[in-house]
C-alpha cells in the first residue's frame, strides 16, 4: 500500500464547494468536474439504487480531495452526520505551520471553530489542530505535527498490544 490517495465528501452543491475549496482553502483542480453519472455500475459500486452524481478531483498537497454531488436520491438527513454518528467522517489537511495556514484561510473567509488546540500530553502529543466547516457545515481539520515523541508512541504501543492480547487470553 503507499498511501492514502483521496478523501471523498459528498457535498450539496458542487460548483459552490469547488470555489470554497479552491478559493478558502487553496487546493487545485485536478480534474474537470465529471457530467451526471448513473446507471446500474455506479449503482453497484455504490451500492445505491438510482444514483446520480457529479464529482471533481481537488489536489491537496499529495494527495486529492474528491467532492460528489449527488442528484438523486436525495439526502433526507438534517445536514451532515454529526462527528459521533457510526461512518462519520473528516479530512484532515497536514501543514507545516498551523498558525500561518490559520491565519491565511482566515483572511480568504475561512472561519474556524475554534483557536489552534495544542496537544502536548497522551497518545496525540505533538499535535496543532485547527477545525473548520465547509459551507455544507463538513468539518475540515488541519495539523501540524510539532513534535513527534517516538519512543513515548511505541511504549503507549507496546502497552496497547500486552493490554490486548491479556484480555484475549483471558476470554479464552
Amino acid at each position: 500500500m503507499k498511501g492514502i490517495h483521496h478523501a471523498g465528501i459528498v457535498v450539496s452543491k458542487l460548483d459552490r464547494s469547488i470555489d470554497f475549496y479552491i478559493d478558502v482553502l487553496g487546493l487545485e483542480l485536478i480534474s474537470e468536474p465529471s457530467d451526471p453519472t448513473a446507471g446500474t455500475r455506479i449503482d453497484q459500486i455504490l451500492g445505491l439504487d438510482g444514483a446520480r452524481l457529479r464529482g471533481v478531483l481537488l489536489q491537496a498537497g499529495n494527495s486529492a480531495v474528491e467532492l460528489h454531488e449527488f442528484q438523486a436520491p436525495k439526502w433526507t438527513g438534517e445536514g451532515p452526520v454529526p462527528a459521533h454518528a457510526l461512518g462519520a467522517q473528516h479530512v484532515a489537511f497536514w501543514c507545516d505551520d498551523i498558525a500561518t495556514e490559520k491565519a491565511a484561510i482566515e483572511s480568504r473567509g475561512g472561519v474556524f471553530l475554534t483557536d489552534v488546540n495544542v496537544i502536548d500530553a497522551g497518545p496525540f502529543a505533538g499535535l496543532r489542530t485547527a477545525f473548520l466547516r465547509d459551507p455544507d457545515g463538513i468539518r475540515i481539520e488541519f495539523v501540524e505535527v510539532a513534535y513527534w515523541p517516538a519512543a513515548a508512541r511505541q511504549a503507549g504501543l507496546d502497552r496497547y498490544w500486552q493490554n490486548r492480547q491479556n484480555r484475549r487470553n483471558e476470554a479464552q
